[in-house]
């Protein structure tokens, strides 16, 4: 066996004694630290003694700590969009701390969400996942809660990838699958477009959404072409038929409507983005405020 085999072995064992504790969920924070799933005192638990290595010397990354305060709406039961830590520390810890989550998700090893139980007070809930998508750009990782590793990290597809602009599964079927997927589809829009608001520019990742511009009610795809990242603001201009982007990316308003000033969007067009989203949506989504704005036909 390999150390990664034996590791990987490690990991399963926290995790079987964990749930034979009582776990996942309203676990002592005693027990938490008794497995070594989390040490405490930092967002990274790295547990260097235990898991530096030729490939990583400054160990992988084996729990880390979701309070919920800075990013409560990016977890699910089914994933989290985790930030590299950005602290006040001497820069190495937190550089060492991000290549400790980058090296647990080259070598596909599990690792740990630990959270503050929102029905047992002192209590924590755990997760075990796999980091399966690393952003540098945006800080990010990705972590899905599945009970296989990945066979390779998700990436944006290429341009010349097939688009479906539709998800075709059953409404029902969609019902029960879009919740899960929010956080992969934000992962991947904000990989793709980068992580600022494509109307003006704003670059705080905590106020940004992954939109779909086929909406999901309308059985939108979650391939990223199907997306833009939009601050809260300008995401909801958008819905609400305030400002409307056109097939050549330039960006639209009603007649008597408010200006872009009013709105505080900055750019006049989307051609500033490093990705384009796929000309189809765009044509379906324009088609539709056109409807409404028939002076732009």
């Amino acid at each position: 066996m390999t150390w990664v085999d034996d590791e990987r072995a490690r990991r399963e064992n926290q995790w079987t004694h964990l749930l034979a504790g009582g776990g996942p969920k309203a676990v002592a924070p005693a027990l938490v630290r008794e497995l070594g799933i989390y040490g405490g005192a930092q967002g990274v638990w790295v547990d260097k003694d235990a898991t530096a290595s030729p490939h990583s010397p400054t160990g992988v990354a084996v729990g880390l700590l979701h309070t919920g305060r800075s990013y409560a709406d990016e977890l699910s039961d089914e994933g989290v969009l985790y930030h590299y830590p950005a602290t006040r520390r001497p820069e190495a810890r937190d550089a060492n701390e991000t290549a400790a989550m980058r090296a647990a998700a080259e070598l596909r090893l599990p690792v740990f969400v630990i959270t503050h139980s929102p029905e047992a007070r002192g209590k924590r809930d755990i997760y075990r996942g796999f980091i399966e998508g690393v952003d540098d750009r945006a800080a990010l990782v990705l972590v899905l809660f599945d009970a296989e590793p990945p066979t390779e990290l998700v990436e944006p597809p290429a341009d010349d990838e097939p688009f479906e602009m539709f998800d075709r599964s059953p409404r029902k079927q969609r019902l029960v699958k879009d919740r899960p997927r929010q956080q992969t589809f934000k992962f991947l829009v904000l990989k793709m477009y980068g992580p600022s608001c494509a109307m003006c520019r704003i670059s705080a990742v905590p106020v940004l959404d992954g939109i779909h511009i086929v909406d999901k009610e309308e059985s939108g795809s979650d391939d990223p072409r199907n997306g833009l990242v939009l601050c809260a603001t300008h995401h909801r201009a958008l819905d609400a038929r305030l400002v409307a982007i056109d097939p050549e990316l330039a960006l639209r308003y009603p007649e008597g409507g408010l200006t872009a000033t009013e709105l505080g969007i900055t750019v006049a067009d989307l051609s500033h983005l490093p990705s384009k989203p796929h000309p189809g949506a765009l044509q379906w989504r324009w088609e539709r405020w056109v409807e409404r704005n028939p002076a732009y036909v």
